[in-house]
């Protein structure tokens, strides 16, 4: 659905479709976090058999600038929100939502599961 507001955007000069569109180019923060995680622990493995550490580098200082400027954001805004306690779970979430988000690449479901209903 992005591309086509995207486009949509573009074409008929509406900021609001292009805004949508961009917008969902952006996965779920949680997915983000998972996805960049994952890629730096390869990164990390190339290099320690001996590639160039720059990538390895400059993605665990993205990642950690991301956790910096969340950490700011909930400190300044977000502490009568959302309690110290469910800061501690963020990491227990991410891994809970893995298997969601596996499923999610492997295909859209597809079949319709009828439930049982009594009358």
């Amino acid at each position: 659905h992005a591309v086509p507001a995207i486009v949509s955007g573009i074409l008929n000069c509406q900021l609001a479709s292009l805004r949508l569109g961009l917008h969902l180019l952006v996965p779920p923060l949680a997915m983000l976090i998972a996805i960049g995680g994952a890629v730096a622990i390869f990164a990390l493995t190339f290099f320690a058999l001996g590639a160039s550490p720059a990538p390895a580098l400059i993605l665990v200082a993205m990642i950690a600038l991301s956790l910096l400027l969340l950490a700011i954001a909930w400190w300044r805004e977000g502490r009568n929100i959302l309690s110290m306690r469910a800061i501690i779970s963020i990491p227990y979430y991410v891994l809970w939502k893995i298997p969601i988000y596996l499923k999610l690449a492997k295909g859209a479901e597809t079949e319709w599961i009828r439930t049982n209903r009594q009358d």
